[in-house]
């Protein structure tokens, strides 16, 4: 039952203009639709759901389906009255389901039946979770008001999801929008068996909040203590319902509570009072046994008097909030509400105060990539949130100390996970911004730098490397009976960048000739700068002749001093003004800023009874042993030198993944990546470490997946030509083209990076258990 009245249309739309705005309506499309609107009812230009339903329909052809639902939302404003508003919620519902793949959030919707009057009513919910894992935390039920639907309140769902670490469980008030059953003090019972439902849904703890009539409800369970805690914002309890206040109402704001009530007409006062004095909440509040509760309203609200705020000052377990300059639920200071809710509800939740400020920074920090909902780019949640679960296994196991794996496809980031501890001495959580030396994942991002070279001419694949290291022109190798022996070939620029180019190492993994290995050792290579590393090169014998043997270790060193040659900049300044600086990377570099080093998540190693102990040196790489964490080392490596985040490095990665573009900036042409990303050794050389690799090639510092079915400890389900690195503390990163795949792992142990070389690690390898669980997930692969 409904009934349409009399109103002006252009005063209702001046009194909301805030609201509008601060629902996600740029401010010149709320001034074009002021001026166009004139009726309130008319299906026709100038109607108000006609001229809102043509806004929606232009975000729709836009591509914007969410700001489509919010339109279509305020084309139903103020009431369902009339056919054309029910039709608008129709479309709001569609429209904001199309949009639900892109929400920054896990996103649910449910119908669910409820007790009404000795029978059942089903009503629609929305859930909004950061994990999906409902069991596991608190739950927050939240409602609108008698013309602000679930819907509409989207905003703020998600941002108290996000920031309070609770799941939010939005519905209808009675008597709005889905909810099936008219406003009365009968919707008490549908209300309060939500309740049961949410504390079965969640951890067994239950918040409401209420805006604005939906505040009566929040309300009527804070007071009664059917709840745990209760958010009152701008919600009408006492005099409000007087006579002389429904007379007051502005807007025939009335005549909205009328039609929600189910009146087939316009009710006189004393009908509207009469049904409306069933939601007094006086002997509630002359109750003494309330749940703690937040009362927030705007002290300049026309609609809701002051006295329905203030009366409840003085109870215990309560905070009142009266905030000057706004009004109506302070709509013009939500985000002072929702700072104050934010850091009103965990303590009355059970939720852990500091990691729930860690909570609050994590939600507030950018995300690297637009976020998208596993379903929509081909994931089966349920499946990759087996992840979950075993990485938390290998930290319940004391394996790690804190593991860090993010996922993406098609540009979308799709799963964030993070799992153990910043430190195992605080225990506190691992941080979304923790920083991670990454050592060999250093090798990429100089290739990149090389490339930039490359693309401006350079330097050629052809060009022998004494072209830019002329110190190299005496260059011999030393054969197995000790023996110098000139040069067959010269040492190429392609030689350098496949890591092929004869140098030895110093650390025997991979070597051919321990006898030069023994001399680099001794040469003492790390002291001084990579300059004086060059010069000492120069004098020690290579352990191959160039193109014949893959030997990991120094090559990046001498890609290092030609960038330097060629760009006349030291490697930090020109990574940061090229790469880090372009891409957004603003927590990767050879150092970290004194006021970010507490994010620097220590390296820990396994002891002989496989517990983790702290690694006695927390330098950057072993090459600069004694440097403290995060202080810039003289020596700035170029093979393994950096730090970064997860997601500094997800944007590196999906820059490559996109073909040398990211957000607009391109760093390098689609034919550069290609050329870094294709296998370079010469026929017959195979990558090396232990033992020669079967279906794995190496291109410009990357690994490259030849044969996945073949592909020594880098195969699997991946598609063809994926290609990869990690670094010696156990961070990994790939990037699948085939199936627009991109993972970046971090975790913080010596020798944690040995599985992808061949070598052993004495525990579980949890790039290898990402990898399957990964594409164990990919179910649709064709989306």
């Amino acid at each position: 039952m409904s009934y349409t009245y009399e109103i002006d249309a252009k005063a209702v739309f001046e009194s909301r203009v805030d609201q509008f705005i601060a629902f996600g309506i740029a401010r010149p499309q709320v001034k074009a639709l002021q001026a166009a609107i004139a009726d309130m009812w008319a299906d026709a230009p100038g109607g108000w759901p006609y001229e809102w339903s043509a806004l929606a329909r232009q975000y729709m052809e836009q591509g914007n389906p969410f700001l489509a639902s919010i339109a279509y939302g305020y084309a139903k404003f103020p009431c369902l009255a009339d056919d054309t508003r029910r039709k608008a919620l129709d479309n709001q519902v569609a429209a904001y389901l199309a949009a639900a793949p892109s929400f920054p959030i896990r996103f649910e919707r449910r119908a669910i039946p409820l007790p009404y009057r000795g029978t059942s009513v089903d009503l629609p919910i929305h859930l909004f979770s950061t994990t999906g894992r409902y069991r596991e935390a608190p739950v927050l039920i939240f409602s609108g008001g008698i013309d602000t639907y679930k819907m509409d309140c989207h905003e703020m769902c998600v941002t108290l999801a996000k920031r309070a670490g609770v799941t939010v469980l939005a519905f209808d008030m009675p008597g709005t929008a889905e909810c099936p059953i008219p406003l009365s003090n009968a919707g008490d019972e549908v209300v309060l068996a939500l309740v049961e439902e949410a504390r079965h849904l969640g951890n067994g703890k239950v918040a409401h909040f209420g805006m604005s009539f939906g505040g009566n409800f929040s309300a009527m369970t804070g007071l009664s203590g059917a709840v745990d805690a209760a958010i009152v914002l701008g919600g009408p309890v006492d005099k409000c319902f007087d006579v002389e206040h429904i007379e007051s109402l502005p807007f025939r704001t009335a005549d909205i509570i009328g039609n929600d009530m189910g009146f087939d007409h316009q009710p006189s006062t004393q009908e509207l009072q009469s049904a409306l004095a069933l939601l007094l909440r006086r002997s509630l509040l002359d109750r003494a046994d309330n749940a703690p509760m937040l009362i927030i309203n705007g002290a300049d609200d026309d609609l809701i008097p002051q006295v329905d705020t203030l009366v409840f000052e003085g109870r215990s377990n309560t905070e009142v909030y009266l905030l000057p300059d706004t009004g109506h639920c302070a709509v013009s200071k939500l985000g002072e509400v929702l700072d104050l809710t934010v850091r009103w509800l965990p303590a009355h939740l059970g939720l852990d105060v500091v990691a729930q400020a860690r909570h609050e920074v994590d939600a507030a920090l950018p995300t690297p990539l637009p976020i998208a909902s596993p379903e929509s780019v081909g994931f089966a949640a349920e499946r990759l949130d087996r992840l979950d679960s075993a990485m938390q296994a290998e930290i319940d196991a004391g394996h790690y100390a804190g593991i860090s794996v993010t996922i993406a496809r098609h540009g979308k980031l799709v799963k964030s996970g993070r799992y153990g501890y910043q430190t195992l001495e605080g225990r506190e959580p691992l941080r979304e911004d923790a920083i991670f030396r990454i050592a060999s994942m250093t090798k990429p991002i100089v290739a990149v730098a090389m490339l930039l070279l490359y693309e401006q001419g350079k330097w050629q694949l052809d060009d022998p490397v004494t072209r830019f290291i002329p110190e190299f022109a005496d260059l011999k190798v030393m054969d197995a009976d000790g023996a110098l022996v000139a040069l067959e070939r010269p040492m190429q620029m392609r030689h350098v960048m496949s890591t092929c180019a004869g140098f030895a190492f110093g650390p025997p993994l991979g070597s051919v000739n321990p006898k030069v290995d023994a001399m680099y050792a001794e040469a003492d290579l790390w002291s001084g700068t990579n300059d004086d590393t060059i010069a000492k090169l120069a004098k020690l014998p290579l352990e191959a002749q160039p193109g014949t043997h893959f030997r990991y270790g120094l090559q990046q060193e001498v890609q290092g001093a030609i960038i330097k040659r060629i760009a006349g900049q030291t490697i930090d300044v020109f990574l940061e003004q090229q790469i880090f600086a372009p891409l957004g990377m603003k927590d990767t570099g050879f150092g970290v800023l004194p006021e970010h080093r507490h994010r620097i998540a220590p390296r820990y190693a396994l002891d002989d009874d496989l517990k983790l102990v702290l690694a006695p040196d927390q330098s950057a790489f072993p090459a600069v042993a004694g440097t403290p964490a995060g202080v810039k080392p003289k020596y700035l490596l170029s093979i393994a030198g950096l730090y970064s985040t997860a997601q500094d490095y997800l944007r590196f990665a999906q820059m490559l993944a996109n073909g040398g573009e990211l957000d607009g900036v391109r760093v390098l042409s689609p034919s550069s990546v290609r050329l870094m990303t294709s296998n370079l050794l010469p026929e017959g050389v195979p990558m090396h470490f232990l033992q020669s690799f079967a279906g794995v090639g190496y291109g410009m510092n990357v690994g490259i997946v030849l044969d996945p079915a073949r592909a020594d400890f880098n195969g699997g389900a991946v598609g063809a030509g994926t290609f990869y690195w990690g670094g010696v503390h156990g961070t990994w990163f790939w990037v699948d083209p085939v199936n627009a795949i991109v993972v970046v792992g971090m975790i913080q142990q010596v020798d944690g990076g040995n599985p992808m070389t061949g070598r052993p690690y004495p525990v579980a390898d949890v790039r290898g258990i990402s990898r399957s669980i990964t594409y164990g997930a990919l179910v649709d692969p064709a989306r």
